[in-house]
């Protein structure tokens, strides 16, 4: 695991770096919604202290005995990524799932995955219509079948 969440500069260097890498930066807007506080300052006001004083590492050290992905696994992990999005859409109003996997992937390669899904694909209520008798990551093909991962080369389609 990386290091604590405790100095604003490493804070507001992992998420500058990973969200700009992967074109998830955590104030990324679809051209004509309004617009979050970009810039210094919204790192330094709003990213770095709202990560410090959640419970970051306390979410992420309950990941460090989990070695692989696996049905035991899978819903502490679920759990994780979930309340990192919401920590996430609490600093940016928006929706940062993608964020959230690379961010958590920095931190737990073998955990977190890079996935490429789009709208239609990663939306939970297909699993659930498909397989409702199934947990909403699974399906008849494994847990989430109907993303694949990212090429080397984030540029590229």
């Amino acid at each position: 695991m990386r290091a604590k969440h405790a100095d604003d500069d490493a804070i507001i260097a992992k998420v500058w770096i990973i969200g700009r890498t992967y074109s998830a930066a955590i104030e990324r807007r679809k051209p004509g919604k309004a617009q979050t506080p970009t810039g210094d300052e919204f790192y330094t006001d709003h990213v770095a202290p709202g990560i410090r004083n959640s419970p970051m590492d306390k979410w992420l050290a309950r990941l460090k005995p989990l070695g692989s992905v696996n049905h035991n696994s899978l819903p502490q992990i679920l759990d994780v990524h979930a309340k990192v999005t919401e920590l996430f859409r609490s600093l940016s109003g928006l929706n940062k799932r993608s964020l959230a996997s690379k961010y958590l992937h920095f931190h737990f390669p073998k955990l977190f995955f890079y996935l490429r899904c789009t709208r239609r694909e990663r939306s939970s209520k297909t699993l659930r219509h498909s397989h409702p008798d199934k947990r909403p990551w699974q399906s008849r093909q494994g847990i989430w079948p109907l993303c694949r991962p990212l090429p080397a080369n984030p540029r590229s389609p």
